[in-house]
């Protein structure tokens, strides 16, 4: 009898391991198809950027699809060409400047910038 009760115990076991183990790999699917290439999409954030990242102080990605930069050592024609060419993107649904600390219109300044990415398109570029 002890010898069938550890045998039923470790069936459950077994049986417990192949339930979890089938609502993970659903679990993953429905991740994966949730999922988009964020490392894509912030390169690409960070190549519109003059000098790239090292101009980029702060890169912060927000639940709801926004990201919040801190552009430093700038001119403001830099960051108004930066903004314009964010807005230009298909993936970006909004680019908006937030705030922008200036030493003059040449000299290095600092702005915070919002974006707000299109997720459909950019899940659209990861089944691609």
């Amino acid at each position: 009898l002890v010898n069938e009760a550890d045998q039923i115990s470790v069936s459950r076991q077994i049986r417990n391991y192949e339930v979890i183990t089938a609502q993970l790999t659903e679990d993953k699917a429905v991740f994966e198809e949730m999922a988009y290439p964020m490392a894509t999409a912030a390169d690409a954030i960070i190549a519109l950027v003059p000098g790239g990242a090292a101009k980029i102080a702060s890169f912060n990605l927000l639940a709801d699809n926004q990201v919040t930069l801190v552009l430093e050592d700038m001119s403001i024609t830099e960051i108004d060409k930066t903004i314009k060419d964010f807005r230009d993107q298909e993936y970006v649904t909004h680019a908006q400047l937030i705030r922008v600390e200036s030493e003059g219109v040449e000299a290095g300044s600092l702005a915070e910038v919002w974006i707000t990415l299109d997720e459909a398109v950019l899940r659209g570029e990861a089944a691609q």
